[in-house]
C-alpha cells in the first residue's frame, strides 16, 4: 500500500492566509462562549461548589478573551497587511487562548458528572460536542491548535466517564474517545485540503497578475504595486520614479522577420531589464511594445537618471534571436512620485508627455518631465541611429 505523504508545510504567503482564516469568524466563539456560560450557570444553581463556580468564571475570561483578540485583529485592520511575522505571533496568540477554552470546558464537563444529574451530563455532552465539531470543521487549518484543544476538552470528560465506572458510563466513554481519535483523521484531510486549496488559488491569482509572454507583472499588478511604494515612502522625502518606456525600431522586426521572432525579442528585452532592477524595483510590460519600470525608495532624481541611462545602454546592445542580431532602441519618460503627481494615472500620463518628447528629440534617449531634474538633452543619450538597424 503506497504511504501517504505528510503535507508540506505552507509558504509564508499561505500561512498569512491561514492565519487571517482563524480570525475570520466572531460569531461561533460568542456562541460556544454563551452555551458554556450557560452550563456553568447551571451547574452553580445546583450547589455551592466552589471547584464550578471557578472553571465557569475562567471559562468565560477566556471566551472573552478569544472574542477580544478576534476582534482587536479584525478591527485594527491587521488582515490587511499581515507579515509573515506577525501572523505566527497572532497564531500563538489565538492557539493559547483556545487551549485554554478547550481546558476549561473538559474541566467544567468532567466535574458535573460528579454531580449526577442527568441533565447536567446531557448539557456537557452537547457542549462538547458542538465544541468539537466547531474546532474540527474551522480550526483543522491549524492541526497544532485544533489536535490540542479538542483532546483538553474531550478527555477530561472522558477520564471522568471511565472514572465514574458502570455500563452506561463506560459506553459513553469509549464512543467520545473513538470519535476523538477519528477526528484527527478528518483533521489532517481538510488542513491538506485548505492548503491545496489556497495554494492552487494564490498561483492563479499570480498568474493574472503576470505577462504570459515575459513573465513580467502586467497592468493589472502595476496599480498595487505603485500605490504600495508611494504609501510606503511617507514622509521620509525619498521618491518613487515611473520609468515609461516604448521600444524604438521595434515594428520593423514584427514586419521584417514575424511576430514570433517579435515575441522572443521582447522576452529578451524583459530579461535585460529585469537583471537591471534592485530587489524592490519592478518592470511591467504594459503591452506590445511599451514597459513600465517602477523605481522605489530613490534619494532624487539623480538614481533615475543612472538607471535610465543604464537601460538605453543594456537596450542598445544586438539581441541575437534566431541567428542574427537585431538592433533596438528605447525612448523613457520619466515621472516622479510625489513630485510629479501622486497616483498612478497621473503619473503614467506625465510620463507619457515625457517619453514623447524624447522621441521627438532623436529617439533612443530619455526625458523627465522637470527637464531640470536631469541631463537627458546630452548628445551622448540622444544618438540618432544611422544605417540599417536590423541585420
Amino acid at each position: 500500500m503506497e504511504k501517504r505523504q505528510r503535507a508540506a508545510a505552507p509558504s509564508p504567503q499561505v500561512h498569512v492566509e491561514l492565519v487571517q482564516i482563524l480570525y475570520s469568524a466572531i460569531l461561533p466563539i460568542g456562541l460556544i462562549g454563551g452555551a458554556y456560560i450557560g452550563v456553568g450557570l447551571t451547574a452553580m444553581s445546583r450547589g455551592s461548589d466552589p471547584v464550578i463556580v471557578g472553571l465557569t468564571f475562567a471559562g468565560a475570561s477566556a471566551a472573552l478573551l478569544r472574542l477580544l483578540l478576534t476582534g482587536l485583529f479584525r478591527g485594527s485592520g491587521r488582515q490587511r497587511a499581515l507579515t509573515p511575522a506577525a501572523a505566527r505571533r497572532w497564531e500563538w496568540a489565538y492557539g493559547l487562548c483556545n487551549v485554554a477554552f478547550g481546558l476549561c470546558l473538559g474541566a467544567l464537563g468532567a466535574r458535573t458528572f460528579a454531580i449526577h444529574s442527568a441533565e447536567l451530563e446531557l448539557m456537557s455532552v452537547a457542549l462538547l460536542s458542538g465544541y468539537c465539531a466547531g474546532q474540527v470543521t474551522r480550526i483543522c487549518i491549524r492541526p497544532w491548535i485544533c489536535v490540542p484543544s479538542i483532546a483538553a476538552a474531550a478527555l477530561p470528560i472522558i477520564g471522568a466517564l471511565f472514572w465514574r465506572g458502570g455500563q452506561e458510563s463506560v459506553i459513553l466513554g469509549a464512543f467520545l474517545l473513538f470519535f476523538l481519535f477519528a477526528s484527527f483523521e478528518t483533521i489532517a484531510y481538510g488542513y491538506r485540503t485548505a492548503l491545496t486549496l489556497i495554494a492552487s488559488r494564490q498561483q492563479v491569482a499570480a498568474l493574472a497578475r503576470r505577462d504570459p509572454l515575459t513573465g513580467l507583472l502586467n497592468r493589472t499588478a502595476l496599480q498595487d504595486f505603485v500605490d504600495a511604494a508611494i504609501l510606503k515612502i511617507g514622509d521620509s522625502g525619498t521618491m518613487v520614479a515611473i520609468h515609461c518606456l516604448d521600444l524604438d525600431r521595434f515594428k520593423p522586426v514584427n514586419d521584417v522577420y514575424g511576430h514570433p521572432t517579435g515575441d522572443a525579442l521582447l522576452t529578451a528585452v524583459a530579461g535585460r531589464l529585469t537583471g537591471l532592477l534592485r530587489p524592490g524595483d519592478a518592470a511591467i510590460r504594459l503591452g506590445g511594445d511599451e514597459f513600465v519600470v517602477v523605481q522605489t525608495d530613490i534619494a532624487g532624481p539623480a538614481a533615475a537618471e543612472m538607471l535610465a541611462r543604464r537601460m538605453v545602454r543594456a537596450l542598445g546592445m544586438p539581441f541575437r534571436i534566431d541567428g542574427r542580431d537585431l538592433r533596438i532602441g528605447v525612448s523613457i519618460g520619466i515621472a516622479l512620485a510625489r513630485k510629479d503627481g501622486d497616483s498612478l494615472g497621473v503619473l503614467l500620463t506625465r510620463g507619457d508627455e515625457a517619453l514623447y518628447a524624447a522621441k521627438a528629440s532623436g529617439r533612443n534617449g530619455f526625458r523627465f518631465v522637470d527637464p531640470a531634474d536631469g541631463k537627458a538633452g546630452d548628445a551622448a543619450m540622444v544618438r540618432t541611429w544611422t544605417g540599417k538597424q536590423i541585420a
